[in-house]
């Protein structure tokens, strides 16, 4: 009776106990099963089937009993369970697992994520913060608030606003291993670049960013800092007078010339300078850099403006100089986008068979000087966007040569075309015809042309006879209304009877409304209301006629 009398103190834990491990389960289902399923294919069946084997083993010892079958009694300060229960499951279990087991699945955790498994207790907090870091923005300001962070976390990605407070420095970033990606967007002192440049041994992406006057890196020995797991390197500055452009040009001359990263593979340079002397160096500094990492450099990225009148180049010794240079470079990805100083590049983009994806943003270029570049990487070239084309006049000076896409015959494996003729201001002077389009490859997935002549035979041909062919653009400059009318009522038909493969058309005005045409357009909605949306972007200068087809 007394222990009937007794008030029941027994009560299940079962909750507070279960919430660590099952924090982590429910992610490693959720992250782990997820991404296998969503991610599967024949290639690796057999090793998400070997995950699932491995977490349902897991899950199999992790399973807590139900609230009848596990109680704790607490009497008189003793902890007693009974012999029939099932003890209660150990964080230990899933710290027993192999540790590259382990780093697996911590690759799969987001960055928020990490938090809230460094909230599930000391021990799987230490384990986590060995293998992935936090995100990490760091400014002098808040340098005492977060200290303590500094001191014992590690981080991963570590965007710099403002460092230049050097005390204590050395007491931060206990996990130095762990950081692969460094951004500086604002000014950091000698010392603690310096410091930021040795000490992390893995890091894998630099990005400074120039947006102040008296913004410099200057490094006592660039030479001896050598970044060998460094893979990406991105520099950008939009820094216009006269003094900030020349401080922070020598910065930039010294990343591109002068630090030493061996395995560099993906490199961008976004530059827009008021000096044309200035920029005309850039051109020079990023070419060194080329030839430095002329055997692991893959995908290459430039934006190299100037706002004053263009700089002609004389310099023609140092320019062969350089070219030899870069010989052995063989990129997969270029994308160049300046508005002088395209004879720099013309060697090198000569000499690239490799390319799987070319970008050209240039001004005055002519298409028969572009052909030899892209003959080059015939068999490998994939994505092909060229703007600011220029074409030779007429001998009366109002006619221009035709575009001629029969010359990509050869591109057998093309999937995305972008061609676009340099927007001409004179009525006397004629927009440059599409010739030969039968020609183009039957692998063309995405086809966009801009101020560029196109008869309705053409548009045809493009929606009847590229089977591959999913959106299609058009900014031409048609004859009349009456010729677009004509076209959007048979791209009516074709789409109501499914004769075309085509999933996104787009129709760019250019002499010719949009709005003069509503009846038109408002008659093709009608018709094809349960086969597409229709939609008029006005969002622009020019509208835009958009049709998307409904699966």
């Amino acid at each position: 009776m007394g222990n009937d009398k007794r008030p029941n103190r027994s009560f299940v834990c079962q909750k507070s106990l279960q919430k660590p491990f099952s924090v982590l389960y429910g992610w490693m289902h959720h992250f782990v099963f997820g991404k296998s399923q969503s991610n599967s294919s024949d290639g690796n069946c057999k090793s998400r089937k070997s995950i699932e084997i491995l977490f349902s083993s897991i899950k199999s010892k992790a399973l807590f009993a139900k609230k009848n079958d596990f109680c704790r009694d607490v009497n008189d300060g003793q902890v007693r369970m009974p012999n029939n229960s099932v003890p209660a499951p150990r964080q230990s279990q899933f710290m027993d697992l192999p540790v590259h087991i382990r780093e697996f699945i911590y690759d799969l955790i987001h960055a928020e994520d990490v938090l809230v498994i460094r909230l599930t207790s000391h021990e799987l907090k230490r384990d986590v913060e060995s293998h992935r870091g936090l995100s990490f923005k760091l400014h002098d300001a808040i340098l005492d608030d977060f200290e303590s962070i500094l001191r014992t976390t590690g981080i991963e990605k570590l965007i710099i606003e403002k460092f230049v407070d050097e005390r204590k420095v050395y007491d931060y970033f206990p996990y130095p291993h762990l950081l692969q990606v460094l951004e500086i967007n604002g000014r950091v002192s000698e010392a603690n670049f310096e410091l930021l440049l040795n000490r992390f041994p893995n890091l894998t992406k630099l990005v400074v960013s120039f947006q102040h006057s008296d913004q410099q890196f200057r490094v006592s020995d660039w030479k001896s800092n050598v970044l060998y797991s460094l893979k990406t390197l991105e520099i950008y500055s939009n820094t216009f007078g006269t003094t900030e452009s020349s401080l922070v040009g020598d910065s930039i001359k010294a990343i591109l010339c002068d630090m030493h990263s061996p395995n560099l593979i993906h490199l961008i340079v976004n530059v827009v300078g008021f000096i044309p002397a200035r920029i005309q160096e850039y051109h020079l500094w990023v070419q060194i850099r080329l030839s430095k990492n002329s055997h692991s450099l893959k995908n290459v990225e430039i934006h190299l403006k100037q706002l004053m009148h263009p700089f002609i180049l004389d310099d023609v010794e140092n320019i062969q100089i350089i070219n030899e240079w870069t010989n052995n470079l063989q990129l997969e990805t270029f994308h160049l986008d300046i508005n002088s100083h395209m004879q720099l590049w013309y060697p090198i983009m000569d000499t690239q068979s490799n390319l799987r994806i070319l970008k050209l943003a240039v001004r005055n270029q002519s298409w028969s000087r572009l052909i030899l570049v892209l003959d080059k990487s015939a068999e490998t070239l994939q994505e092909v966007m060229i703007t600011g084309l220029s074409f030779p006049l007429s001998n009366d000076g109002t006619r221009t040569t035709p575009l001629d896409v029969g010359l990509l015959e050869n591109l057998k494996l093309l999937k995305t075309l972008e061609i676009q003729h340099q927007h001409v201001e004179s009525r006397n002077i004629s927009v440059p015809a599409v010739i030969r389009t039968s020609l183009l490859p039957k692998t063309l997935k995405s086809l966009k042309l801009c101020n560029l002549l196109l008869k309705p035979h053409q548009t045809l041909f493009f929606l009847l006879k590229l089977p591959l062919l999913n959106e299609l653009a058009l900014e031409c400059w048609t004859g009349d209304e009456e010729t677009l009318a004509a076209f959007l009522t048979v791209l009516t038909f074709l789409v109501k009877f499914d004769l075309t493969t085509v999933q996104l058309i787009k129709i760019m005005e250019s002499r010719i409304k949009l709005e003069n045409l509503q009846n038109d357009i408002e008659r093709m909605s009608h018709t094809l209301y349960n086969k597409t949306k229709l939609l008029q972007d006005k969002s622009e200068l020019y509208s835009t006629l958009i049709l998307q087809r409904v699966s």
